[in-house]
Order: C-alpha cells, then structure tokens, then sequence
C-alpha cells in the first residue's frame, strides 16, 4: 500500500530534498551553479505540487487522500518494461548455469510470474500505488483541460508536474509491443501509439482510448495464445467504461497480458533450443 502522508509532509520532503541539493553544489562554479539550477526546479516542483493540493482539496469529486499521496510518492516508470521483461531473453537465461542444466535435462520446463513471497508482495505494493497514481494523473487531465474556465490555474506552468507517468508509460507499451510482434505488425503500433499525438489528443480531450485498445487487442490476439483472449477483451471493456479507475485498470491490464506474452515467448525460446540440444 501506499505510505500514508499528509499533503503537507509530501510538500516537505520535496522542499528538504531541494534544500540538500543546493547544499551539495560547492566543488566549483560549474556544479555550483548545477546545484542551485537543481535546487531551483526541485523547490519550483514543490511548489507546483503544493498548488495541486490546494487543487484536491478545492474539489468535491477529487480522488481519495491514498491515491493522491500515491501521485507524488509513486515511481514514475511503470511496473513492467522492456528492460525488466528483458531479463527473459534467451542470452540471460542460457548464461544462467542452474537454469542451463533445467534446459538441458527438463522437458517440461516452464516460467510464470512470482506469486508469492516477499517479492511478490513488494511488486504488488509497487504496483498498486503505480496505477492509483496513473487513475489520479488521468482524473487531473480531465479536470484541467475539460474545465480550465472553472479554474484559478495556469495549466500550460502545471504541465510538466501533472504528466509524471503517462508519457512514458505509452513509450514503454509501444516499445513491448514492438518487441513482441513481427516487423509487419510493428508499422501498426508506431502509428496507433505515437506518444505526442497522444499527449495532445489527451489534452484536448480527443483522445478515442476504446479505439487504440480495441486495434491493440487486434494485434495481440494476432499474436498471443486463444486463452489470453479473455483478459484482452476485458481490458477493452475497461476502457470503454470512460473514467479514470477503468481506464487506469484496462491498461493495467495490458501490461499483464505483455507479461504473458513474453513468458510464453520465452517457452517456446526454450523448446527450440531444447530441440538443437536432441539433435
């Protein structure tokens, strides 16, 4: 779960960590001067946050205390990446010895997602509080460019604070998805997940999400097994519920059916080099 804060202690903290990087920046001109610009955006970053706050609790419909706490303290990359799922790539596990001998003298080897332990309950944590705070971050895109008449606000100087994880979560979709599906369906993706179109269609409240989840299920079920069928489909009727939560939910669960859809690449990795082995 997400740590439990008050507004106030998130504000803070931002502002404590502003104050220890002007502090560090005294070696020489060129990193003092680091410094102070560091500390400068970081206290300016405070202070965007703490116009948020007042923001929340302006608002009768704002997201819950937990969800807001989990915008400012969650990581900003998603929980899955190309870079994690990478680990499942055939070169790490044929380097691994334990794995190599499993290759060689198990025929039913398989991989599947960590399901328990203490792991498994820290990735859990980390996730939760990711998506609560991609829920909020897509609350606010609807607050601020559906109703920037209502507000007291400068939504072009919030921007930046407002988009912590939406950028690059549609970076780090993309790239997964590239990655999974042959060069003549990677034409498809680049121009159905084309972050800065995106971004801006979000902004003015143009963006179809139902539309790019229904072409992305296309794709997958293209390319994933008929049992995964079932999870893609309810991502898509997620999203097609409109608000924050759904949406927030249905592309969590996209992330899940990638995740699938690299273990079971892996496996089928596996099985062709266990057939090289026979031979």
């Amino acid at each position: 779960m997400c740590e439990q804060r008050k507004e106030s202690e998130q504000i803070v903290l931002a502002t404590k960590r502003a104050s220890r990087r002007d502090l560090g920046a005294t070696t020489d001109d060129r990193d003092a001067s680091r410094g102070l610009q560091n500390g400068s955006q970081a206290k300016e970053m405070a202070e965007d946050d703490q116009k948020l706050v007042l923001l929340f609790d302006n608002l009768i419909d704002a997201p819950s205390i937990d969800s807001r706490n989990c915008f400012f303290s969650a990581t900003d990359e998603p929980p899955i990446t190309r870079q994690s799922l990478s680990e499942l790539n055939t070169g790490p596990i044929i380097s691994n010895l334990k794995l190599r001998h499993d290759i060689n003298f198990d025929r039913d080897l398989h991989f599947r997602p960590i399901l328990d332990g203490e792991r498994y309950l820290k990735k859990q944590e980390i996730q939760k509080a990711y998506w609560s705070a991609v829920e909020v971050e897509l609350y606010l895109y609807k607050v601020f460019y559906g109703n920037t008449k209502k507000l007291d606000v400068d939504v072009r100087k919030l921007r930046k604070t407002i988009q912590k994880r939406l950028p690059l979560m549609f970076r780090t979709i993309k790239e997964i998805i590239i990655s999974l599906v042959p060069k003549r369906d990677q034409a498809i993706v680049q121009r159905d997940l084309d972050v800065p179109l995106l971004m801006q269609e979000i902004e003015k409240e143009l963006c179809d999400f139902v539309s790019i989840a229904q072409t992305i299920a296309s794709l997958l079920k293209r390319h994933c097994a008929p049992m995964r069928d079932d999870m893609v489909d309810g991502m898509v009727h997620k999203m097609q519920q409109g608000d924050p939560w759904s949406i927030s939910a249905g592309l969590r669960d996209l992330f899940g059916v990638l995740e699938a859809m690299k273990l079971v690449s892996v496996v089928d990795q596996i099985r062709r080099i266990q057939k090289q082995l026979t031979h």
